[in-house]
């Protein structure tokens, strides 16, 4: 009788024969030398465990373990498999010989091609944390099969031995994978074929190194999750931030780290205790080092911390590279080069890791696009904290940082914007989780965030990049500098400059022109205290003499009882119509409470604000627009002999009555209405082909069309990239063109110039950067045309010279052949950089226009 424990497919092979050995010639003091090629490797402490697995090859392979522990007790052994399996004896030879030498001597084990059966067991049993796939091999464990002749009483003999051997093999499947039992014998009932990831969920382990770490939990979450497969975690950073870090964990120390964590078995090695070093287990340490001395880093992690060089190793560096310095200061006298000597910067510490590190990767997590307004006012917020940001001009954007890694010996190498990490790799119910965490509608601002953000991954090993990739997808939004991909610009010039107290700082605001001069409506921003909520004044600019002045207002038949003065909202429309008078409609206070009010304005010669509410009560009968903001307004002068106004979309609830009480009771709409302020009616037209918010219209007076642009068609995501018109006569629309080349985005204003060509003014752009343009439309055949603004005044302070083409609003006046346009309020709040508010008022000249 006989049993052998290999994979089936190979139950009728037979042992193979090399049939041609390469030899190595080498040439010595005595002349030339040859070597068979294992012979040579196995000089280099590498043995083959090739083919099946035989009682031959098993004396084989024992001898050679015996031989190099006699040799070095020291120096690690490579193991390289590729084996179907074979006989269980055999196999457990090998499998006692390495546990036996293995305390004392690292023994790696890597797979190639395949590990089945029993190689698969010896594959397990190496070192932990040194036990090795290559991308495409295959792993594959069953249990043992066997055949038996004999008196029934010999075979039920040898069947029992084999359930034995069996339960064994189970047992010592458990030790090294860290699976219970009753999982392993489920695995191993039928044969069970793994990729390198799936065999990774078997004890495959890495090390994490987090560099830069400050007061981060990363190891705490990431224990939980996967608390077999880190066989080492260290924090490091600055002492002085270490100290900090220490003494609290070390006050809750029962609580971080139970005893049981404590005195959990590791693979690695004890951590050394020092003043450098604090472990708090056989996991985790906290490492204080200034990451500017480069080989005192490397120092503490291979010799205090144990790290072995030749083992995976993954390190974080989360917003800490463009802390530091590119290169060593090339100005320093001879004396100070000899006390910073040792202090090399961020590229040489780079270069360094993929050299020491056998098997390594890094992910950098680091702040790009500094010329920019939002990157100008994030650099200037770094600045005035004490940490700037060194290196963020020599790695502005995405490309520089894969160039970078590139550049220092990372062969592979991929960069994600935060918004692509966001957009495509999280699930759409942790989105939902975090858009509930507070009320929230600033999209614009959280763009622009995270556009600039970028996690650069370089990795020694293609693997690496390949299960990322399978994780996070290709990347996306990718935003680039300001400026680039430009052929044409225009010029903005400052046409006024902002005082504390004429309130013009705001953002969400709407304006109409009145002849030359324009009034500014609603909003959020700096009232004439400094302080910042939503404004309910009305402020006209007098243009020629540049003159700011809130006007007094007259509101009729408003009920005091609101407590909320008609002007105080924010992504309202406000539209011009006859006689001077304009219509104020929608718009929002808080996130979560839309409004769906209309008011019928007008200024006096005396500069009075005259409100007087369109009253339309809903009845069966007469529907009415559920409230709304963000939507799109304009006016139609001629439907079918009255001047009207059109509103589309926009953010509503989701049910008619009511205020929202998350994201989900909000919804982007598609209905469209007719707004009758004379005879105050409303009249419900054809929806949208899509649902829209932040978009723009414009009627074309010649064709009786209204011209619908731009827009998101969920509340933070899908731009919009087409041109949709709707007939007022036949009350059908149609989507004619997509733009060429693409100039999507929401958030921007849009002015008809003559009948055939549209202007739309910042906003933000499909890869979630800032827009700083104008691009012109052309409606009879989508083309479009970009021109870079390029601002008057150098830029020299952020909070007195930048200007945001966001959350603005823009006049556009008739100037002989040409036009004015006047770019007003805009900015945002850019969350713990602070609040960013455009101080001026833009003035561009337009020539006469056209394709």
């Amino acid at each position: 009788m006989f049993w052998r424990y290999f994979t089936r497919a190979f139950h009728a092979c037979t042992l193979n024969k090399v049939p041609y050995i390469p030899i190595v010639v080498e040439q010595t003091g005595r002349g030339e030398r040859a070597y068979d090629i294992f012979s040579r490797l196995l000089e280099e402490r590498i043995i083959c465990v090739m083919g099946p697995i035989t009682d031959e090859l098993s004396s084989l392979v024992i001898a050679q373990l015996l031989f190099l522990q006699s040799k070095s007790l020291t120096k690690p052994v490579h193991m390289y498999i590729n084996s179907p399996g074979g006989s269980v004896t055999a196999g457990l030879g090998i499998y006692d010989t390495m546990q036996y030498i293995k305390p004392r001597i690292l023994i790696a084990t890597w797979c190639i091609g395949q590990a089945c059966s029993m190689a698969s067991l010896l594959l397990a049993s190496g070192t932990e944390g040194y036990r090795n796939c290559l991308p495409n091999a295959r792993v594959m464990i069953h249990q043992p099969s066997g055949q038996a002749v004999g008196q029934a009483t010999d075979i039920m003999i040898q069947a029992e031995e084999i359930i034995k051997l069996k339960r064994q093999i189970n047992k010592l499947y458990v030790k090294h994978t860290k699976k219970p039992y009753n999982v392993i014998e489920e695995a191993m009932e039928r044969d069970l074929f793994m990729s390198p990831e799936d065999a990774a969920e078997f004890g495959l382990i890495d090390k994490i190194v987090n560099l830069g770490a400050g007061f981060d939990t990363l190891f705490f979450r990431l224990r939980k999750k996967y608390k077999e497969k880190i066989t080492r975690f260290l924090d490091v950073d600055l002492p002085s931030v270490v100290k900090q870090k220490y003494a609290i964990l070390n006050k809750y120390d029962s609580v971080f780290f139970p005893e049981a964590d404590k005195n959990s078995p590791n693979g690695g090695g004890t951590i050394q205790k020092s003043d450098e070093i604090f472990p708090f287990s056989s996991q985790y340490a906290l490492v204080a080092c200034d990451l500017r001395n480069n080989d005192e880093l490397i120092a503490l992690l291979l010799t205090g911390c144990r790290l072995c060089s030749m083992i995976p190793t993954l390190f974080i560096a989360e917003c800490v590279l463009n802390y530091l310095n590119v290169n060593e200061r090339k100005d320093a006298s001879n004396v100070e080069r000899k006390a910073v000597f040792l202090f090399y910067r961020s590229n040489r510490l780079l270069e360094m890791f993929p050299v020491i590190f056998n098997k390594c990767s890094i992910i950098s997590y680091e702040q790009v696009l500094p010329r920019d307004t939002f990157g100008r006012f994030m650099c200037e917020h770094f600045a005035n904290v004490g940490s700037p940001l060194l290196s963020i001009d020599q790695y502005p954007d995405a490309s520089s940082g894969i160039d970078r890694l590139n550049s220092l010996g990372w062969e592979n190498v991929t960069v994600y914007s935060l918004s692509s990490i966001y957009y495509c790799s999280l699930s759409e119910q942790e989105r939902k989780r975090i858009s509930e965490l507070e009320e929230f509608d600033e999209y614009e601002m959280w763009h622009l965030k995270c556009s600039h953000y970028v996690i650069v991954v370089g990795s020694t090993v293609s693997f690496f990049l390949h299960k990322l990739k399978s994780v996070f997808g290709e990347s996306s939004y990718m935003p680039a500098e300001v400026g680039q991909g430009f052929r044409m610009q225009v010029k903005a010039h400052v046409a006024h400059v902002a005082k504390q107290a004429d309130e013009i700082k705001r953002v969400g605001l709407r304006c109409i022109p009145m002849g030359e001069n324009v009034i500014l409506i609603g909003g959020w921003g700096a009232s004439a205290s400094g302080k910042h909520k939503r404004l309910a004044s009305v402020c006209y600019w007098n243009v020629r003499e540049d003159v700011v002045s809130v006007v007094e207002k007259k509101v009729t038949n408003f009920d005091p009882s609101d407590g909320r003065d008609p002007a105080e909202r924010m992504f309202h429309s406000v539209t011009a119509v006859e006689d001077g008078q304009f219509v104020l409609f929608g718009g929002r206070t808080s996130p979560y409470n839309p409004m769906m009010d209309s008011w019928l304005c007008e200024i006096t010669q005396t500069k009075m604000l005259k409100m007087e509410p369109v009253k339309i009560e809903k009845s069966k009968f007469r529907p009415v627009p559920r409230a709304r903001y963000r939507h799109a307004a304009c006016c139609i002068d001629n439907y079918f002999g009255r001047c009207v106004v059109f509103i589309c979309g926009g953010i509503g609830l989701e049910t008619a009555d009511g205020k929202a009480k998350n994201p989900q009771s909000l919804k982007v709409m598609d209905d469209c209405w007719i707004l009758d302020y004379q005879f105050q009616e409303w009249k419900q037209v054809a929806n949208m082909p899509v649902s829209l918010h932040s978009h723009r219209c414009a009627y074309v007076a010649s064709n009786g069309t209204v011209v619908v642009v731009g827009g998101l068609e969920s509340l933070d995501d899908r731009f919009s990239s087409a041109l949709y018109f709707f007939s007022t006569v036949s009350n059908c629309w149609t989507m004619k063109w997509r733009w060429s080349p693409s100039v999507d985005r929401y958030g921007f204003t849009a002015h008809l110039i003559g009948e055939e060509m549209l202007l739309l003014v910042g906003g933000v752009n499909r890869d979630h950067g800032e827009c700083h343009d104008v691009a012109l439309v052309s409606l009879n055949d989508g083309k479009a045309i970009c021109l870079a603004i390029e601002l008057e005044v150098k830029v020299e302070r952020v909070a007195t010279d930048g200007f945001m083409f966001v959350n603005h609003d823009s006049v556009l006046i008739q100037n002989g052949d040409g036009h004015i346009l006047y770019i007003l309020g805009g900015g945002g709040n850019c969350f713990s950089f602070g609040t960013l508010l455009n101080h001026h008022i833009l003035r561009i000249d337009l020539p006469m226009l056209s394709f």
